[in-house]
């Protein structure tokens, strides 16, 4: 699908297309190799994954070895100390939400409701300044919870001002990231990591997890490509919490106050391939080789078809 769109040539329609044809090289040269290099994140540092969402990443770092690729960890202490995953989401979330969120409530209608994400974001940041810093000074030295009190810290509606100060801060998080990707110890194909720490959560959930998207965050972020493959589905005994689990930070709190292996059970866990700035054909071969990987394995996700 993604080819044919491509071979429409929709640059010429649309002015924010960028002028690249379909690469069947790229594709197929990653799709029909048998050596990828593929890094592995199996957390961000910040939330880590659900027994649900670790047992994909498992499945399929096991049928990548079967099958003659190469895994190599990514542990959180090999992230560049200056352009982490947990410092990415403060900066990513300050450049979403730099308006305070009224760009999108401008195109409400009178009584009409928001998502309770959204509207947690928005009462946050509209709070006047002196109660917001009295509930960073709070959670960062009472509730001692530094990385939570980090993305707090100067959450608010930026002057334009402010917000060029976050967007250099934003190139320099991606300058870093790529001289780190191009390192000899790195030099991943792709990146395999989760999409999110926990399956899909119920409806409502928001409220309490909104902040809970570093997974994906971190690559919009850098504006890398990344594809979603589906892998298995949530097994209410073999994914339930280990009875000593304890969330770290308050973005941890939020994304497992809802989760529940009995309930989630039947839910799909897919898992995430990266890799670097438009390189979508590269992306989607990674894919293919995981998804015949998987196959191969014996790992046939109910839904999954590939042409």
């Amino acid at each position: 699908e993604f080819r044919r769109v491509l071979f429409r040539s929709p640059w010429e329609v649309d002015y924010t297309v960028h002028p690249i044809p379909w690469r069947d090289s790229d594709y197929t040269s990653i799709s029909s190799s048998t050596t990828l290099r593929v890094g592995l994140m199996t957390s961000d540092g910040v939330v880590p994954p659900s027994p649900a969402i670790a047992r994909a990443l498992s499945l399929c770092t096991s049928a990548l070895k079967k099958a003659g690729h190469t895994i190599v960890d990514i542990p959180t202490s090999s992230f560049p100390s200056t352009a982490t995953p947990a410092y990415g989401l403060q900066v990513a979330s300050m450049l979403l939400c730099a308006d305070g969120g009224s760009t999108y409530r401008s195109f409400f209608r009178t009584g009409e409701a928001t998502d309770p994400g959204a509207a947690q974001l928005r009462f946050y940041a509209m709070l006047p300044k002196p109660i917001r810093y009295l509930h960073y000074l709070w959670v960062r030295y009472i509730r001692r919870d530094p990385l939570w009190a980090s993305i707090l810290r100067f959450f608010s509606p930026l002057s334009a001002f402010q917000q060029w100060s976050w967007v250099v801060k934003r190139e320099a998080f991606r300058a870093t990231w790529f001289e780190w990707w191009n390192k000899s110890e790195q030099q991943f194909d792709f990146i395999l990591c989760p999409v999110n720490a926990t399956p899909a959560l119920p409806h409502g959930a928001m409220h309490d997890a909104v902040s809970a998207c570093g997974y994906t965050f971190l690559w919009n972020l850098l504006d890398y490509t990344a594809g979603v493959v589906p892998v298995t589905k949530v097994d209410a005994k073999e994914d339930r919490l280990p009875s000593d689990f304890k969330a770290e930070n308050g973005v941890a709190k939020g994304a497992y106050k809802h989760y529940d292996s009995v309930k989630m059970e039947g839910l799909p866990c897919g898992v995430q391939v990266v890799g670097r700035r438009l390189q979508e054909e590269k992306v989607l071969g990674c894919m293919k080789v995981l998804e015949d990987a998987l196959r191969e394995n014996g790992v046939v996700y109910q839904h999954l078809e590939v042409d």
